[in-house]
This record gives C-alpha cells, structure tokens and sequence, in this order.
C-alpha cells in the first residue's frame, strides 16, 4: 500500500514539471500572435474602407 502512494507521488511532480514547460511553451508561442494581431485587424479594417470606396465610384 505504501508503495502505491510512492508511485503515485513521482508521477504528480512529472505532470507538473511538464505541465510547467507546456505552459511558458504556449506562453512564447501566443507572443508573435499578439504582436501581430494589431496590423491584422488594421489590414481588415483598411480591406473593407476601400472594398466600400471601391464600391461607391464602381456605382458611379
């Protein structure tokens, strides 16, 4: 019975450092997301101004 508590010990300190380097991993890799997603939204913003201006001299 002992053993069995042992056992499941070492496997909650594996989880939980590789639960740690899972997390900064997804950390670093969010970071060129969320500098980039800005200029994104500024591109779809630009798109749909001149997809309308485009529209209004095309009805011209």
């Amino acid at each position: 019975m002992a053993r069995n508590n042992v056992d499941k010990e070492k496997r909650k300190r594996k989880t939980s450092k590789g639960d740690a380097v899972s997390d900064i991993a997804e950390i670093l890799l969010y970071i060129p997301e969320i500098l980039v997603f800005p200029f994104k939204v500024i591109m779809w913003i630009l798109r749909v101004i001149k997809r309308s201006i485009g529209s209004v001299f095309d009805s011209l």
